[in-house]
């Protein structure tokens, strides 16, 4: 825990960011009434805004940067789904499978990604995860607590992100389904799902509302065959393209999963008993699968980034599986998963903090050349995230977002005395070639997060 703690505040300490951040932290500089105005023309539910506001006006007293302060309030939902639904998987199967479900949450592929991403992923997920442990203890202990739990932290999902409310949804559907023939459990079920859908209903309208935006014009493409591995790719995959590593790790880690399912179920069936596990891991599928049969029934809505909301529930269902082969007949197995954890998780963590490292470089190179700039200078650039990017830099919404066409027309309307910087794609770099009176000079390759571009300075 503490490790984890020195690599999160580590790579929280930097100022890259991508046009999604930047949204976040733009839409919670908003007054509170601005915010749910503008909330409502997102895509998302508005509570993970709400809250990273809250926190940000709370941080801004202590002098943190906003950045660095929204990156580790992504980072804390990490810390609590170890805590909470992982104290509460100790409790039924013991030390040593917390310990591995700790190490899953951390170092899986993508995992300490979203935990400095200042979005509402890791905040999704933990309200997800927390929702399938207390569903858990609803079938071991049938608490009147755990109840007032599951629709808690079942409601907080709905209101982070709509694939997490679908996630939930399916905790609902297996607790249903593993445990519905007492007519006590029928009656607390029902009014918890009764409870939840009145407490949603105030938003609803603004879903549909939302759904009508995306339908009309959304950016996600079709799904394809290749959209199917790079889901897989997403979840097994560590980010090493070298001999071929991330394939092999990533296609033997999957058939370790998949032979501790088949081994959970065989053994369940035989005994005649149903294993709340197994649901775990069905969570995780059965969203993915919903977001497919959705893009398809009405247009493509789903990529692989919106599975995090559900990798809690995946890797708590690996570790308890694997912990209940420690001994006997797939004590083999068990042993080649933990293997197979350390060895990707080494690799992943390895190539994150390298990858951190680059992207500070990269982003003090990038903005020393926005030190350059004068307040009166024109900024151009012919892609729209990086418009978004350089307009929180800079601190001027003139940014202008442009064809590369429309360059030479810009140039010749603009004061002659005044200085334009064009940031663009590499194949659009010719534009900058001004004739007239005008000069473009290159200043170079730049880049930001995922994004490569060349700037010129025209004068």
């Amino acid at each position: 825990m503490l490790l984890l703690l020195v690599i999160l505040l580590y790579c929280s300490y930097s100022s890259s960011l991508w046009v999604d951040e930047v949204f976040s932290l733009k839409l919670v500089n908003n007054s509170w009434k601005e915010l749910l105005e503008k909330a409502t023309q997102d895509v998302h539910p508005p509570l993970y805004y709400l809250m990273l506001k809250a926190f940000l006006s709370v941080s801004r007293l202590f002098g943190l940067n906003d950045v660095f302060a929204g990156k580790l309030f992504s980072a804390v939902p990490l810390f609590l789904t170890i805590l909470i639904p992982g104290r509460k998987m100790a409790e039924r199967q013991g030390r040593s499978s917390y310990i591995f479900f700790a190490v899953c949450l951390t170092v899986m592929p993508n995992m300490l990604n979203y935990a400095i991403e200042i979005r509402g992923y890791s905040w999704a997920m933990f309200f997800v995860t927390a929702a399938y442990a207390y569903a858990g203890e609803i079938m071991r202990t049938g608490s009147r607590r755990s109840w007032y739990l599951l629709v808690a932290f079942g409601i907080l999902a709905a209101y982070t992100h709509y694939f997490a409310c679908i996630a939930v949804a399916i905790v609902y559907l297996g607790l249903l389904g593993f445990h519905g023939t007492d007519r006590k459990f029928l009656k607390n079920w029902f009014i918890s799902v009764l409870v939840s859908c009145i407490l949603f209903f105030p938003w609803l309208l603004v879903f549909f509302r939302q759904l009508g935006m995306v339908m009309g014009d959304y950016w996600i493409g079709p799904i394809t065959w290749k959209s199917l591995y790079d889901y897989f790719r997403f979840l097994f995959e560590p980010p090493m393209d070298m001999l071929h590593v991330d394939i092999i790790l990533g296609v033997a880690l999957a058939a370790v999963y998949g032979i501790l399912f088949i081994f959970t179920l065989w053994e369940k069936r035989k005994r005649k008993k149903r294993s709340w596990l197994l649901w775990g891991s069905m969570v995780l599928i059965l969203t993915v699968a919903a977001g497919i049969v959705v893009s398809f029934a009405l247009r493509p809505i789903f990529i692989a980034r919106y599975m995090v909301v559900a990798l809690g529930c995946f890797w708590i269902a690996f570790a308890g599986m694997a912990a209940e082969h420690r001994s006997g007949k797939g004590k083999l197995v068990c042993m080649a998963a933990i293997i197979l954890v350390f060895a990707v998780g080494f690799v992943d963590t390895a190539q994150f903090i390298r990858w951190e490292i680059i992207r500070k470089a990269y982003y003090e190179e990038f903005a020393g050349l926005l030190r350059e700039i004068s307040e009166d200078a024109l900024v151009v650039t012919d892609g729209e995230h990086m418009q978004g990017c350089l307009s929180y830099y800079l601190e001027d919404e003139g940014v202008a977002w442009i064809s590369a066409e429309e360059l030479p027309d810009v140039a010749d309307a603009a004061d002659a005395e005044k200085e334009i910087w064009y940031f663009c794609s590499q194949e659009n770099a010719e534009y900058a070639q001004i004739s007239g009176e005008r000069e473009a000079e290159l200043l170079g390759e730049y880049h930001l997060e995922y994004y490569s571009f060349t700037v010129f300075r025209i004068t």
